[in-house]
C-alpha cells in the first residue's frame, strides 16, 4: 500500500543518517547545517529535541570540532 497525503499532494523522504553527517559538514553554510539537524535528529511527529549545548556542539560552534 502506498503512503497517501491526498490527491495531488506530492511528498518525499530523506536519510536521517545523512542528514545528521551533513548536520556536521563545515563545507555546508551554517543556515543548512542547522536545517540538516532539525531534521536529521527528528522524531516520527518531526521534533527535534536537543539538550542544552547539544545543537553547539554538533555544529561546532562551541570552539570544537563537530563529532
Amino acid at each position: 500500500m502506498a503512503i497517501s497525503f491526498g490527491h495531488d499532494r506530492p511528498w518525499g523522504g530523506v536519510s536521517q543518517r545523512e542528514y545528521q553527517r551533513k548536520a556536521q559538514d563545515p563545507l555546508h553554510p551554517l543556515a543548512y547545517r542547522v536545517h540538516f539537524a532539525a531534521i536529521g535528529w527528528a522524531d516520527r511527529h518531526g521534533h527535534a529535541a536537543f539538550a542544552p549545548g547539544k545543537l553547539a556542539t554538533l555544529l561546532g560552534k562551541d570552539g570544537k570540532t563537530p563529532v
